[in-house]
């Protein structure tokens, strides 16, 4: 019976693991695609690092291969990923490995090294989504290390947000900020002062429409996360934005470059999307997401349920034998 037990308890480990290996980490997404939209995708500009598409990809513009898809977690992954269908799109993709859920409806991608359609991916959508989703919720649950009086004043001209590194679930150098959209947006120049931290994220609630003068960002960007942790519209208008995008739930739109990573619901673009990789703390993007996958959660349900039965089996099972009476001694002899 110890044997039985041990060996449903190995089988229950064993599956979650290989469930949980499923999904690349957070931090390799972040890192490795200039873009993951959960929903459909139409550009008439250039991309410049490699994208995943959740829905369908539309429009016309270059793919460029500036960045390819880091972490070992992203193995398998092309340049340019569509879950869904790439239509009657036209796009270059010199030299680009572009892979292609759907089947082909007349889409073309020229000069591109290979083109499959129905393919199949390393990792389901589902399970991909669920870490951008994961941690756009996670930092957004993280408390401030800074007051919100500390914020430059509504419509500031030069507005400096200035960042206060602190440890963060055991990481230090990072700082959060909380900041709401309508603030934000009310700001004619933004620009952001580290202050020695390696990781930004701002957590900016609600919509957002506007379009300030972006300031100095090659100095800050890749170390700035812009989670728009609640927003259902983020409309960058025609300055773009410095820094990666995080908005799960919104539909995206540009004028002018996002200079950074994008992570959103969908994007209607109107400028390019430049390959300017989150550098900041990828430990911090694990760290917010490292719960058990739903799969996971059902596999160690089943596995419960199963050891369960093994020890009601153990102690309400049939009584063992009992050994045969020994027979009795036979009667003494009279003499």
């Amino acid at each position: 019976m110890r044997f039985q037990l041990g060996a449903a308890m190995a089988l229950v480990v064993s599956m979650t693991a290989a469930q949980v290996a499923a999904a690349p980490a957070a931090s390799d997404i972040f890192s490795g695609f200039n873009a993951f939209v959960n929903g459909n995708f139409q550009t008439a500009h250039d991309v410049e690092g490699p994208v995943v598409v959740g829905g369908n990809l539309s429009g016309n513009g270059t793919f460029m291969n500036l960045g390819v898809p880091l972490g070992v977690t992203l193995a398998g992954f092309g340049s340019v990923n569509v879950f869904g269908s790439a239509g009657t799109s036209s796009f270059n993709a010199n030299g680009l490995s572009v892979k292609v859920g759907g089947a082909n409806a007349g889409s073309t991608f020229s000069g591109a090294a290979s083109t499959t359609y129905g393919a199949s991916f390393p990792a389901t959508r589902a399970e991909m989504w669920a870490k951008v989703t994961g941690v756009s919720a996670g930092l957004g649950a993280l408390n401030a290390t800074s007051a919100p009086s500390a914020l430059p004043a509504s419509g500031s001209n030069n507005a400096v947000i200035t960042a206060t590194p602190a440890t963060v679930n055991g990481i230090a150098g990072v700082a959060v900020i909380d900041i709401p959209a309508s603030l934000l947006g009310s700001y004619t120049g933004v620009s952001v002062n580290l202050n020695g931290a390696g990781t930004v994220i701002i957590n900016v609630t609600g919509n957002y429409n506007a379009a300030p003068n972006w300031q100095n960002g090659a100095a800050w960007r890749d170390k700035v996360i812009w989670n728009f942790e609640n927003a259902t519209t983020v409309a960058l208008g025609a300055t773009g934005i410095q820094g990666t995008v995080l908005a799960p739930f919104a539909a995206v739109s540009n004028g002018t470059p996002i200079d950074g990573g994008l992570f959103a619901a969908s994007f209607n673009g109107g400028g390019e999307l430049h390959y300017k990789p989150f550098t900041g703390s990828g430990a911090l993007l694990n760290s917010v997401t490292s719960v058990p996958e739903p799969a996971s959660l059902a596999l160690l349900a089943s596995g419960a349920v199963g050891l369960a039965v093994l020890r009601r089996r153990r102690t309400t099972g049939p009584p063992p034998a009992r050994s045969p009476a020994k027979p009795s001694a036979p009667a003494p002899v009279a003499g």
